[in-house]
């Protein structure tokens, strides 16, 4: 198997091709459990933010750093856009899509 050798802020990963077509290949990277990346991300991507009234991430890879972010920056909430409606979702916007 191949890989792309990565490197973020010191932290590096192999992450490894996936095919995505017969000639393409992608690196695949996940960043839901991976903590260390997300801790060490989080900080340096809110030095560089404008001030926000609040944070918003599609659902659901972007939730991780987007959590961290809003919880260094003290907001109590986010908002996570979804593709359909969520019976856990208590509080929820829906807008018509094309």
């Amino acid at each position: 198997m191949k890989y792309f050798d990565f490197e973020l802020l010191g932290i590096k990963r192999k992450l490894p091709y996936v095919r995505v077509a017969d000639k393409l290949a992608l690196a695949s990277f996940v960043v839901l459990s991976d903590t260390e990346l997300v801790q060490a991300a989080a900080p340096e991507l809110v030095k560089r933010l404008p001030e926000v009234d609040f944070l918003m991430t599609a659902e659901a890879k972007g939730i991780i750093l987007t959590y961290e972010m809003s919880r260094l920056m003290g907001m109590k909430d986010f908002i996570v856009a979804r593709k359909s409606y969520k019976p856990v979702s208590y509080t929820h916007l829906t807008l018509p899509t094309t």
